[in-house]
């Protein structure tokens, strides 16, 4: 029976070739709560106002825009269950034409084009019904920027980045048609009716309509095995729909929450990579080439696809924290966590974050506490030391599964979990004391971290001054060096610039006037500091080869202390 069922639903799959304005024309589309907002960027707008110019200049005969996969359901609308980017900004340009008749007392043309594509009204009400209904996120802010007349108040500024985008599209196509209408030889009416025909007609999409959402996914799936270029989020989104069965609503609900958690992340690609580090942190390193078949492996039954969607809402908003280190989440583990977590986010530290993500799943705040500060140390050591990438990332993510399968249960044995990529204090002591840093705001922090410990202090986060308008990086012996420098050789110089013991924080004024002085005129300069580590250069009656290695040496042993991987 469950063989003929299947068999009758692909019969009822229809398949066509149009023009995408002409199913919009004669559809009535709902985009479900659970698909992704908005999510174009300008270049890609561009690039498909570009596309069909260039097409319609050409006088081509096609242009083909990929496939869109609508379920059928019970609902008067159709679901669209892929191809609502398309969809959305296709429409942002018939409201662009519509806006530009209306602008141009074309009022009797506006209204027939919005009426056929976009909106009509109720007889009785005369309410406005669109045509098309974004996402429950997005939709109130499309209706009010793109499907609203104008002349009316605009929409209110966005704060969600999807609203952020779409406005970009609005004002983007806006401008395209504006500037078609002028350059254009024919008249401005007739260009703009060529391309309102041409999306009608020419533009064609792989119209796919299945009558319920299971067999959409099948679909979506299957077009995606030909070749279709989906994102892996949208991939995996629809696998565990359709595994989810008798339970997809709860699985769509689950999935509509994190997404909605996520967004407030500022973060470009923020969904992939955390469905990622979420996989990586239960069942070990996965690459996102690997990520869809892993969890297509991993995930076999109704409940397994629910509790998937279900766990990953429930580690969102800690997820989310990593990037923000105002999340309400560090109230809780206060100040001085709370700068570890901004330390590793100016380590660029993302690789840490599926163990991150299971010690603030797992551990108790004590613990989880001190493991944060120990991957901070850890950061450190390997920065300095250098480590295979690949090796370290393994070990974090064995280390994330370690504490989520209870092997690993506090900070202590994570310490010892992770001794395999945890640089020895000999070995971080030797490499320091002859580190290169190119990058200023490594060494900003190193020195920083470094003052703090100098001055007995436990948070190298917060003291001395991080802003680079107020403390700035003094390089001792400049890059080019001058006449004040005859001592040293332009190669020993810059063989010397960019080394650890040569750098001070300073004072921005001071720093701005130092310059390519003397060291004698630095001098003044250097002892006028307030930090410790700088005022002592000033202390040295010249400044060589020797005398920096001797400060590095000496800033390698406050290294070793400052970046211990102890617990106190």
């Amino acid at each position: 029976m469950c063989a003929k069922n299947i068999r009758t639903d692909l019969d009822r799959i229809d398949i066509k070739l149009r023009g995408i304005g002409d199913a919009m024309k004669s559809s009535w589309l709902q985009v479900p709560p659970y698909q992704r907002d908005y999510a174009w960027e300008k270049d890609q707008v561009e690039e498909l106002l570009g596309d069909l110019a260039e097409a319609i200049r050409a006088n081509e005969p096609e242009y083909f825009l990929g496939s869109i996969v609508v379920s059928s359901g019970t609902s008067e609308r159709l679901h669209v269950t892929d191809g609502q980017q398309r969809l959305a900004t296709v429409s942002i340009i018939i409201a662009a034409i519509r806006n530009y008749f209306f602008a141009n007392g074309e009022t009797e043309l506006a209204t027939d084009l919005e009426k056929e594509f976009l909106l009509s009204r109720h007889r009785r009400t005369r309410e406005p019904i669109a045509r098309l209904h974004l996402n429950t996120h997005d939709n109130d802010y499309y209706d009010l920027a793109v499907l609203r007349r104008p002349g009316i108040k605009g929409p209110p500024t966005p704060d969600a980045s999807s609203h952020k985008r779409l406005q970009k599209a609005v004002v983007t196509i806006s401008d395209y048609i504006q500037n078609l209408a002028k350059v254009n030889p024919k008249t401005p009416v007739d260009t703009l009716h060529d391309w309102v025909d041409y999306l009608e007609k020419q533009c064609k999409v792989i119209w796919v309509t299945v009558p319920d959402e299971g067999n959409a996914f099948t679909i979506f799936e299957t077009l995606n095995d030909r070749g279709l270029d989906l994102a892996i989020s949208d991939l995996l989104k629809n696998f565990l729909f359709q595994k989810a069965g008798s339970r997809l609503a709860e699985a769509q609900d689950h999935w509509t929450t994190m997404t909605g958690i996520l967004e407030a992340t500022s973060e470009d690609e923020v969904l992939v990579t955390y469905l990622r580090h979420y996989w990586s942190s239960v069942q070990g390193l996965t690459r996102e080439r690997d990520l869809y078949k892993r969890v297509k492996r991993g995930v076999t039954t109704i409940s397994g696809a629910v509790d998937l969607t279900r766990d990953l809402t429930s580690s969102a908003a800690r997820y989310a924290a990593l990037s923000n280190t105002s999340h309400e989440l560090w109230r809780q583990y206060g100040p001085t966590t709370q700068g570890h977590i901004a330390t590793l986010n100016l380590l660029r530290m993302i690789q840490m974050r599926p163990l991150l993500l299971a010690i603030l799943d797992v551990f108790i705040t004590a613990d989880a506490k001190k493991a944060i500060k120990l991957l901070v140390d850890c950061a450190v050591r390997i920065l300095i030391v250098g480590a295979r990438g690949g090796k370290v990332e393994v070990a974090y993510c064995d280390a994330a599964k370690n504490i989520r399968n209870q092997s690993v249960k506090k900070a202590s044995q994570l310490r010892k979990q992770l001794a395999q990529i945890f640089p020895a204090d000999a070995a971080f002591r030797e490499e320091f004391a002859v580190a290169t840093v190119s990058k200023t705001y490594l060494v900003r922090y190193y020195l920083r971290a470094l003052e703090q410990a100098a001055n007995n202090k436990s948070q190298p986060e917060f003291v001395p001054n991080p802003n680079v308008e107020d403390i700035n990086l003094e390089h001792v012996i400049p890059l080019r060096p001058g006449s004040n420098w005859n001592h040293l050789s332009d190669d020993v110089c810059q063989s010397l610039y960019r080394r650890i013991g040569n750098m001070a924080l300073l004072q921005s004024d001071a720093n701005s006037t130092a310059g390519n002085a003397s060291f004698a005129e630095k001098k003044q300069a250097l002892a006028q500091s307030e930090y410790t580590l700088t005022k002592n250069i000033a202390k040295e009656p010249s400044w060589t080869a020797d005398e920096v290695a001797s400060r590095q040496k000496k800033l390698a042993d406050l290294a070793v202390k400052t970046w211990s991987g102890k617990f106190s």
